[in-house]
């Protein structure tokens, strides 16, 4: 079984805050999907969770989860 965020192609990713201010850092979004899930942001892990997360790191929306995503 794979660990989360040991994949060679998972990337870091931040909460950021007020520019470039990091709040919490992850090994990657997965990681970052079972904290909002277990901080209760979010209903269940089936729900585009980790596609938001990266949609918003990219650029592609402003914010996922009342969050904004960056990778490093």
């Amino acid at each position: 079984k794979q660990r989360v965020g040991k994949s060679p192609s998972s990337k870091n990713c931040f909460i950021v805050y007020k520019g470039w201010t990091i709040c919490v850092g992850f090994p990657s979004t997965v990681a970052a999907a079972e904290w909002l899930f277990q901080t209760g942001c979010c209903a269940n892990l089936n729900s585009g969770i980790r596609g938001h997360i990266s949609e918003c790191a990219r650029g592609q929306r402003k914010t996922a989860y009342g969050y904004i995503w960056k990778y490093s």
